[in-house]
């Protein structure tokens, strides 16, 4: 998309901006992967939930999207959300919630601490500091069902087979919550206008 014929008259005269171009892409595609998952962690994982902040720090009041999302390792059943985050440290929006619509969950893969994981956005939010000092983006809670295949987990441990669903497998709940992060909210810089 473009946003254009941006004017405005300053002093009697005429400025125009450049065009802007905006490309919008699929749920879920909004940031890279976190890397600070520990090698061990990773492995001992079948899925895990995840916030991932498009920047760590901002200024008093500027933009930070959050997103949350859903790693796996192997088939799970629609995640169901048990806590949403409060983001008690910011005014937010919802940009998206894909958990919510019937839609199946846009998935895809990325690599994580070495290893392949499919993820998929459980929910974004445009979020805004309301205070200086460290914001804390809280932990969101989810239950997923997870295929019970004790009889079968060293054939399919760090394996591929993990992704395919095999018919007649039981499942069992599982819960997961993510990590809270912090967020650091740095002063507007001098000279910034009252309000």
């Amino acid at each position: 998309f473009q946003i254009r014929d941006l004017e405005a008259v300053v002093a009697g005269q005429k400025l125009t901006a450049p065009p802007i171009t905006v490309t919008v892409v699929g749920a879920g595609r909004g940031t890279p992967p976190s890397v600070s998952l520990r090698d061990g962690d990773a492995a001992r994982k079948l899925f895990m939930v995840r916030a991932e902040v498009n920047r760590s720090r901002v200024f008093h009041g500027e933009q930070v999207v959050i997103s949350y999302y859903l790693y796996r390792k192997s088939q799970l059943v629609r995640p169901e959300i048990r806590k949403f985050p409060d983001l008690a440290d910011f005014n937010k929006q919802e940009l998206e919630v894909p958990v919510q619509s019937s839609a199946a969950l846009d998935w895809e893969t990325v690599t994580v601490a070495g290893q392949a994981w499919a993820r998929a956005l459980l929910f974004r939010y445009a979020a805004y500091p309301i205070k200086q000092g460290e914001a804390k983006v809280d932990a969101a809670q989810v239950e997923v069902q997870v295929p019970v295949r004790s009889q079968l987990d060293s054939l399919l441990e760090d394996s591929f087979l993990q992704m395919i669903p095999l018919p007649g497998l039981s499942t069992r709940a599982v819960r997961g919550a993510s990590e809270p992060l912090k967020i650091q909210v740095l002063p507007l810089p001098e000279g910034a206008p009252a309000g």
